[in-house]
């Protein structure tokens, strides 16, 4: 019959939107950031309050250990470093693979250089392209301790500018022992401190640090961002059913195991357009007695939306270009699995990186096609100017000056006889 007809029509479709949700889940969770064939996530650790302790005359806050801690966890690492000449600040990415959790990160990790206004800059343009903030605070009672000046005007400025994921981390220095009662205290009031300013279901994890004892050498460049040594015999990793497993060790651990598990949150202006962070520069100069810089080669994980060579690119800070090519680029850190295939062919492709120069042209710029980098209209210095004409211009153009075309009233006919119609 016909009702049971439609009854089966509805019943497929249902199915099929189903399977269609289900394999759209599938795309996104295999094509995510973090995944074999995503770019890695972006993790920066920022500290929203780093004043100085007067009882110990250290800072409250450390987020070079943090960074330090996580990367002790990842392996293959990658470093390079891009500076951004317009607010000098120098952003040092670490790539590599976390491969107890099997997904990929790029860690950054900023600190401030004393001038709020550049500093504010420079982190809302980080910001932008981060998929993951450790949001670090101090363990303390204290509600005026939680936070400073500049963490109220970054909290405020991604108010307006859209949260990506973050991750509270409530770092507690390893002379201070908090245990009961009060270490419950200060969970609650910096669980209340999230929920309150950046919504309702915010993560807090646990962090011990110790500024005197670091395993990796760490040091600070003229710009106060962190440089850490990568080249280093990571230490050996201890069993997970042993009894004797360091606190510090656990706490990493899962900071690391939330970073790659985390559903990043989808912002609108992010995904409404490519980006890309630049790994890579090089530079061809044409004439070196004047220093004429003719193409510049940037390479970088393209995400949001797929990249038109045609379009034109904004480097922030510099200016906006035109494309001539993309080309294919090698992966400075490639996904390595667990299993022993995919260790090897992330070898193979290592040595073929630094053997192999030539790179594969996906797709060269079309003249025709191609955005033009004028981005006004010529302005015409006459246009909606009202210009008086001549008699003579007049009639040149065909327009007639004769009387009898306007009224009695507008010849004067009237004024020059008044007595004349009564």
């Amino acid at each position: 019959t016909l009702a049971t007809e439609g009854r089966m029509d509805r019943i497929n479709k249902t199915k099929q939107n189903a399977a269609k949700k289900k394999a759209q889940m599938l795309r996104n969770k295999r094509y995510a950031a973090g995944s074999a064939y995503g770019p890695p996530r972006l993790v920066t650790v920022l500290s929203l309050f780093e004043s100085v302790d007067s009882e110990t005359n250290t800072k409250n806050t450390s987020p070079k250990s943090l960074a330090t801690d996580i990367l002790q966890q990842m392996e293959h690492v990658s470093s390079t470093n891009v500076a951004t000449t317009e607010y000098q600040q120098i952003l040092t990415q670490h790539t590599g693979m976390i491969k107890k959790w099997n997904s990929r990160i790029t860690l950054t990790c900023f600190q401030r250089t004393g001038d709020d206004g550049n500093d504010l800059i420079a982190l809302l343009d980080i910001l932008k392209v981060t998929d993951v903030i450790l949001m670090i605070v101090p363990a303390t009672i204290n509600p005026d301790k939680i936070i400073d000046s500049f963490g109220e005007q970054v909290i405020s400025s991604l108010r307006a500018q859209g949260f990506p994921s973050i991750i509270g981390v409530n770092q507690i220095k390893k002379t201070c022992n908090f245990a009961g009662k009060k270490k419950n205290n200060i969970r609650k009031l910096l669980q209340r401190f999230f929920d309150t300013e950046m919504g309702d279901g915010t993560k807090i994890m646990e962090h011990v640090y110790d500024d005197d004892n670091h395993d990796i050498t760490t040091n600070s460049n003229a710009n106060g961002m962190m440089e850490i040594e990568t080249n280093r015999t990571l230490p050996t990793k201890k069993n997970s059913s042993s009894s004797n497993i360091d606190g510090n060790d656990q706490s990493v651990d899962q900071i690391c195991r939330y970073i790659s598990s985390l559903r990043l949150k989808e912002l609108h202006f992010r995904n409404m357009r490519p980006y890309l962070i630049v790994n890579n520069i090089r530079k061809e100069i044409s004439d070196s007695a004047e220093n004429k810089i003719n193409k510049c080669y940037l390479s970088g994980y393209v995400r949001g939306k797929p990249l038109n060579v045609n379009q034109l690119v904004h480097l922030t800070g510099i200016g906006t270009y035109q494309m001539q090519a993309i080309q294919e680029a090698k992966d400075p850190a490639p996904f390595v699995g667990r299993d022993r295939r995919s260790s090897v062919n992330a070898n193979i492709n290592n040595s073929s990186m630094m053997t192999n120069t030539d790179a594969t042209v996906l797709c060269v710029a079309d003249d025709s096609k191609q955005e033009p980098l004028q981005q006004f209209a010529t302005v015409n210095p006459l246009a909606g100017e009202q210009t008086i004409f001549s008699e003579a211009e007049l009639e040149e153009a065909g327009f007639t000056t004769n009387q009898q075309m306007f009224s009695p009233y507008e010849n004067g006919d009237l004024l020059n006889n008044p007595n004349e119609n009564g």
